[in-house]
């Protein structure tokens, strides 16, 4: 039987070869049976209760509450999610933004804003595969139109968000192959 520390050890183990962010404890006890040929009731399930719930306070992982509580014991969720360390996170996301992105987008800035990173993400990937699949004879259109095509909201790349998204990353309307228009001002009296 898998007492205390080794337990703890163990389900670590498991939790960190996971691929997926979800933890299953069902799938927890299926592995520590396997590691220890054990039978249904040769697992103490008050122990693994205990370790996984020193492992949610320790914020290694944190329950998924809508799942149900666990049949063996009711301290405890079926399914967790594993927290990834931000120190990890961080030097992953940095290694991402020094090789997924356009060589002409410089990413500087970001690396030092990992948060702000996260937020303009989908927008940076946009505008690198614009750049990167960008033709020899790119047609130039006004801006709202190229923001609408990159981004599916027209207003965007011209907002103040937008524009401080290019200006981090040294891209000018220019390069996204795009012009700036004004829009028609009407005064009645």
């Amino acid at each position: 039987m898998i007492k205390g520390d080794i337990m703890r050890k163990t389900i670590e183990q498991y939790i960190s070869t996971l691929k997926k962010v979800t933890v299953d404890v069902f799938e927890v006890e299926t592995f520590l049976k396997k590691q220890e040929q054990l039978q249904r009731d040769m697992l103490d399930y008050k122990e693994l209760a205990n370790v996984i719930l020193e492992l949610s306070e320790e914020g290694i992982i944190i329950p998924v509450r809508s799942s149900k509580p666990y049949a063996m014991d009711e301290r405890i969720f079926n399914r967790y999610k594993k927290v990834r360390k931000l120190e990890d996170d961080e030097d992953l996301l940095k290694n991402e933004m020094l090789t997924a992105f356009n060589r002409r987008m410089s990413m500087v800035i970001y690396l030092k804003k990992v948060q702000q990173y996260l937020k303009d993400k989908e927008i940076l990937l946009a505008i690198s595969d614009f750049l990167q699949n960008q033709m020899q004879d790119e047609p130039f259109v006004s801006v709202n139109e190229r923001s609408y095509q990159l981004i599916g909201n027209e207003k965007l790349l011209f907002s103040e968000k937008g524009s401080k998204i290019l200006k981090n990353i040294g891209v000018t309307y220019e390069d996204l192959c795009c012009y700036q228009t004004y829009e028609p001002f009407f005064i009645t009296k």
